[in-house]
């Protein structure tokens, strides 16, 4: 695997931004993307939590994620292998 030091990445006065996970009160940092889709006419959102791999480590599937009053559901994480997870999320 390969191994980076992300922490200049995920810091949460430059690029991210702090995240709360409800059932632990762990505080994660990371971005929370949340990209307008339009597909064959079917329009939403996509959002997307990017965070290190190792803040996701107990996460299931429904549990709730909180940035700011807006709250989330984890679907699943998609490491790509550097130590970085796209957590798949609903609104």
């Amino acid at each position: 695997m390969f191994e980076e030091d992300l922490t200049l990445f995920f810091e949460k006065d430059e690029l991210a931004d702090e995240i709360v996970i409800r059932k632990s009160g762990e505080i994660i940092v990371g971005m929370i993307e949340n990209d307008y889709v339009d597909i064959d006419s079917i329009s939403g959102s996509n959002p997307v939590l990017v965070c290190a791999t190792s803040d996701l480590y107990g996460l299931r599937r429904g549990d709730i994620i909180e940035h700011g009053s807006i709250a989330y559901v984890f679907i699943k994480d998609e490491p790509d292998g550097t130590g970085v997870s796209r957590a798949i999320l609903e609104q």
